[in-house]
């Protein structure tokens, strides 16, 4: 479905109704759809756009009201917003970016150590950001830059604490009956078998500190897809903020590095112990340059200074970031199990689909152990 007074040719629009880019966009190609809207790269008056559509108006405000707060950080680069607008029933709405020559940062290993770095600066942001267009550059904190947009924050995947009790609640019959579509792979259950074990002796403590640990500005959906490569300006390009919330690095991180999917195979360049240390060393690049030499000096006050010199520590201990990393990655893991098995009663996908997904996270969980205890931690 289309907002009104769009017309088509084929199964594409016309976009002559964009009359705020002063010109009509033409030769439309679809880039992507999904269940509630689809993105196009057409040609602007001016040169080349984007063009996005939903029908969940609210989350694309959040975004653009994101990308205006966010406007400006070192090291993060932002789309341009040329145009947006909606129906005049606010049922759909649509928004016009700028086309700096995007394309997925995909196995190209430089592209994805930028990427990294382009994660890194973002959660390494400072707490206070300039915002467009206030007088006299009035500052607003960085956590209250996310409680101010509109809507409710959210992301498509539950909270830690959410996923956690979801895991506790679950016995070892039901995982054995979670993974009997996959043939018998010893390892591959020791693995998970081992995860429940140390998850429901010792991660309720782990996941109430990891709670009221430090929580910075997450981008929510860092998937490969939304990570581009920008030809033109040679840095990576992060789009789709309409899941950007609080919450710990370690959501982002397993959102690219570990998060497996029924539509897309999970992929990287890199191990996921060789991305985590490119990772910890561009947060230290950010974070950790006066930790080394001092207390860290954050002009928010003593909570916001403690907490910045708790992640501080973490990104030079490189055994605890991994191992903490671990037990995080774990847990949604052993979470995603739960799901394919409800996926698969109600056949929500294709059985291959779901078969591929579950020995990716199957696999997945085995190397974690191998992380965890290369980090130190008694496997």
């Amino acid at each position: 479905m289309l907002p009104e007074g769009v017309r088509t040719v084929g199964s594409d629009p016309v976009f002559g109704w964009f009359d705020a880019l002063n010109g009509p966009l033409t030769q439309p190609v679809r880039l992507a759809t999904t269940r509630t809207g689809a993105v196009w790269r057409a040609k602007g008056p001016d040169g080349p756009v984007v063009v996005k559509f939903t029908s969940v108006v609210e989350r694309l405000q959040r975004e653009l009201d994101a990308l205006t707060r966010l406007a400006g950080l070192d090291g993060v680069c932002l789309p341009r917003v040329l145009a947006h607008g909606s129906d005049r029933q606010g049922r759909f709405a649509w928004v016009v970016y700028e086309d700096f020559g995007l394309f997925p940062v995909g196995l190209c290993r430089y592209r994805y150590d930028r990427a990294l770095a382009a994660l890194a600066a973002l959660h390494a942001a400072p707490w206070s950001a300039r915002c467009p267009g206030r007088p006299g550059g009035l500052q607003q904190y960085g956590i209250s830059i996310v409680d101010s947009l509109p809507g409710t924050e959210r992301s498509h995947t539950p909270d830690l604490a959410s996923v956690a009790e979801a895991v506790w609640r679950t016995d070892w019959s039901q995982w054995r009956t979670a993974i009997r579509h996959l043939p018998a792979t010893p390892g591959l259950e020791r693995a998970l078998a081992r995860w429940v074990r140390w998850l429901s002796a010792y991660g309720q403590p782990w996941v109430e500190r990891l709670a009221r640990g430090f929580q910075t500005i997450c981008h929510g959906d860092p998937h490969p897809g939304n990570l581009m490569w920008s030809a033109r300006e040679r840095k990576v390009c992060l789009i789709d903020w309409e899941n950007v919330h609080k919450n710990h690095p370690y959501f982002d991180l397993f959102q690219l590095l570990d998060a497996t999917s029924p539509a897309a195979p999970l992929v990287r360049p890199w191990s996921r112990w060789r991305a985590l240390h490119a990772y910890r060393l561009a947060l230290r690049r950010h974070w950790g340059r006066q930790a080394g030499a001092g207390p860290f000096v954050h002009p928010l006050g003593d909570r916001l200074r403690r907490l910045c010199e708790e992640a501080c520590r973490l990104a030079i201990d490189e055994g605890s970031w991994v191992r903490g990393y671990a037990c995080f990655a774990a847990f949604y893991l052993l979470w995603i199990v739960r799901r394919i098995h409800e996926d698969w009663e109600v056949g929500r996908w294709e059985e291959a689909m779901l078969s591929r997904q579950l020995g990716e996270t199957l696999r997945a969980l085995y190397s974690l152990g191998r992380d965890f205890a290369k980090a130190g931690g008694h496997w």
